[in-house]
């Protein structure tokens, strides 16, 4: 069952009925995250020297080497079947499409009168190809986001 933690800006952090005991014992609060343009629930610890604890990682038990992924992308829904301890290239291969992209497709961009497919993993280009229909683009991108980005894949 999910139950609700109340956040600050009017926001509420969904998570399992058996963590709600734990994490409610804590005042918690919604903080932008300019990075992924949403809300993410972060705690204070420590006196006196304050440190943010952000919910997700507590509730997964992320080390400091990893990251916590959201699958669907809601970063104020934490519960256990949406998150996912990650390494930084995992993550990245999750990222939804930038807001300044003027395509409207995630790894394709124009190069003259074709449409140029980059796909990367670990930081390194892994398939690149350029194609005179952005239809034959994006199966090219959708292809090789499956081979390459497996379970990670996100191509929107």
């Amino acid at each position: 069952m999910t139950k609700q933690i109340p956040l600050t800006q009017g926001q509420v952090a969904l998570v399992d009925d058996w963590h709600y005991d734990e994490l409610s014992q804590w005042k918690w609060h919604a903080q932008w995250q300019e990075s992924t343009q949403s809300y993410c629930a972060v705690r204070l610890s420590g006196w006196p020297i304050r440190r943010s604890i952000m919910m997700h990682r507590q509730i997964m038990n992320t080390s400091q080497e990893m990251e916590c992924d959201h699958r669907n992308h809601d970063t104020l829904d934490n519960q256990e079947h949406n998150l996912r301890n990650v390494t930084h290239s995992q993550n990245q291969m999750n990222k939804r499409i930038y807001s300044n992209n003027r395509l409207g497709e995630k790894c394709i961009g124009r190069d003259g009168n074709a449409f140029r497919v980059r796909v990367k993993k670990d930081g390194k280009v892994v398939f690149s190809k350029s194609f005179r229909a952005l239809d034959d683009a994006i199966a090219a991108r959708d292809t090789a986001i499956n081979q390459f980005h497996g379970e990670y894949s996100h191509k929107g």
